[in-house]
């Protein structure tokens, strides 16, 4: 993972913020558990890992999958991890 710059500001007291810069780097490792819906193309999603990077901690996620057809899922997930939460669109590929 790659966040790429963060900019923002912080409010210190009310009418004085500070301007903050960040970035997050890092490797991650999950599992995850699908299940099939009584449609066979939608697949609901559960992920849960670890950050190993700049957000060390646990990890945790849910969405759901579409398959366009046979070889390849659309995918939606919302990921939380202790700093970044991310609000992800996938697509994966079957070989």
């Amino acid at each position: 993972m790659d966040s790429g710059d963060l900019e923002g500001e912080v409010e210190i007291i009310p009418g004085f913020s500070v301007p903050i810069e960040n970035k997050y780097k890092g490797l991650w490792a999950t599992g995850l558990v699908r299940y099939s819906t009584t449609n066979p193309q939608v697949e609901v999603l559960g992920r849960l890992g670890l950050d190993l990077g700049d957000d060390d901690g646990l990890m945790l996620g849910a969405g759901v999958g579409y398959w366009i057809d046979k070889d390849m899922q659309l995918r939606g997930e919302y990921v939380i991890r202790d700093t970044v939460t991310s609000l992800q669109v996938n697509l994966v590929f079957r070989l």
